[in-house]
């Protein structure tokens, strides 16, 4: 990586300001750092390390890029604090309106397994959003031999999870539906899987991923119930 040397002197002189180290290409949260200087350390993730060790770690990294921790709100925060917790969005655009939808949310909170990430194949846990309410439902872990796990209260903490509503909801469909609009007057692009922070005052866009798993939404109901999410298949060849 370079100027190493620069990152380092970054965080040792801003004490407890979280980065993020995140490889360009990747994926299910494989490779993901949260950095910060504490207590005359680097913690990573939830290894110390002296600045020697950081310096070696940073040289060793290929094709990673560096952006700041995005903050999420009490309500997130509150379901895991140890993650960052994210509803991943998927959006389409009906190929006969030429206009976004959604077909399918959850929320995704982390556990002790999936840390630093909330992420679904890592263990992480995907709860159902009811679309009108903002409900939160039962959250499923990936299953294992066939088997899904549910869970009404986070497996960890004890926090109850399921029954809470997600707040700012009928505003961050509205937001969504919006940026997928722009993404697909701009770029063309007619599906997206989005990773949204909620925030204390509304929501910040972490990212679109343009070839989403959909496992996450699946172990809760398949996609296909949606009549328009079976329309975009089936008219774009997918089924």
């Amino acid at each position: 990586m370079q100027d190493s040397e620069g990152l380092l002197t970054y965080l040792t002189t801003h004490p407890n300001v979280k980065l993020v180290i995140k490889p360009i290409d990747g994926a299910e949260g494989r490779g993901v750092s949260v950095v910060y200087w504490a207590d005359g350390q680097i913690h990573r993730n939830s290894q110390n390390m002296t600045p020697p060790m950081f310096l070696d770690y940073l040289d060793n990294l290929d094709d990673y890029f560096i952006s700041e921790f995005i903050q999420q709100g009490e309500f997130a925060q509150a379901l895991f604090p140890e993650t960052l917790n994210t509803i991943r969005m998927l959006t389409m655009i009906d190929p006969f309106t030429q206009k976004a939808f959604i077909a399918a949310s959850v929320f995704r909170v982390g556990t002790s397994l999936s840390m630093p990430t909330d992420n679904f194949r890592r263990r992480g846990l995907s709860l159902s959003i009811a679309f009108d309410t903002g409900q939160l439902g039962k959250a499923a872990v990936i299953p294992h031999q066939g088997v899904i796990n549910w869970y009404e209260k986070h497996p960890d903490t004890g926090m109850q999870l399921t029954g809470q509503s997600v707040p700012h909801w009928p505003e961050i469909k509205t937001k969504m539906l919006s940026v997928a609009n722009h993404v697909y007057e701009m770029k063309q692009i007619k599906y997206v899987g989005w990773d949204v922070v909620v925030t204390n005052s509304g929501i910040c866009l972490l990212e679109g991923n343009s070839e989403p798993g959909v496992s996450l939404h699946q172990v809760h109901q398949p996609i296909l119930a949606n009549p328009k999410a079976k329309a975009f298949y089936h008219y774009h060849k997918v089924l």
